[in-house]
């Protein structure tokens, strides 16, 4: 028995864990990949004078690069609290 549980039969709580990242190498390999991509992408547009696409694109590579690096750390986690809700 649930302490903290409304009698209220209506009331749903908000789960906020319910579509956490579950740390899968997979997923860190594809925003490595897309960051790579995009990095191609930015030296592509700086080569054809496209400046501010170029800047956007490194800003791009460099932040799909820190999710793809914390997924990857999450994946090596034991399991615990970062790995989404228990079934």
């Amino acid at each position: 028995m649930d302490s903290h549980a409304r009698s209220d039969p209506e009331h749903k709580s908000l789960d906020t864990v319910a579509k956490a990242a579950n740390g899968s190498v997979y997923q860190a390999a594809v925003y490595l990949g897309v960051s790579v991509i995009a990095l191609f992408g930015a030296l592509a547009a700086e080569f054809l004078s496209y400046t501010l696409p170029a800047i956007f694109m490194i800003w791009l590579s460099g932040s799909v690069f820190t999710l793809g690096i914390l997924e990857y750390r999450r994946s090596q986690e034991p399991h615990g609290m970062w790995h989404g809700p228990e079934v």
